[in-house]
């Protein structure tokens, strides 16, 4: 005999269901395809881990009050 079958609140999703979606999504979605190049400088490969494109705009200008913040953490840092 079957086990019996737990009674769902209303909304909930049988667990069977979410699995069999899952498995939909799995096979009908491509793959990500990553990017092949490699970063040709450390800067370069800096600036991918941060996610920025070093050929791409510039960052944008730091307001006073953040180029404040920075200079207080740098001096909190130094020896001395």
């Amino acid at each position: 005999p079957a086990p019996p079958r737990r009674v769902l609140k209303p909304g909930e999703v049988p667990a069977e269901t979410i699995d069999a979606i899952f498995d939909q999504i799995g096979k009908t979605l491509p793959p990500v395809k990553r990017s092949v190049r490699q970063p040709k400088t450390p800067e370069e490969a800096m600036m991918q881990g941060v996610g920025r494109d070093p050929n791409g705009p510039p960052p944008p200008i730091a307001g006073a009050g953040h180029q404040k913040a920075i200079l207080a953490m740098a001096k909190s840092f130094k020896k001395g």
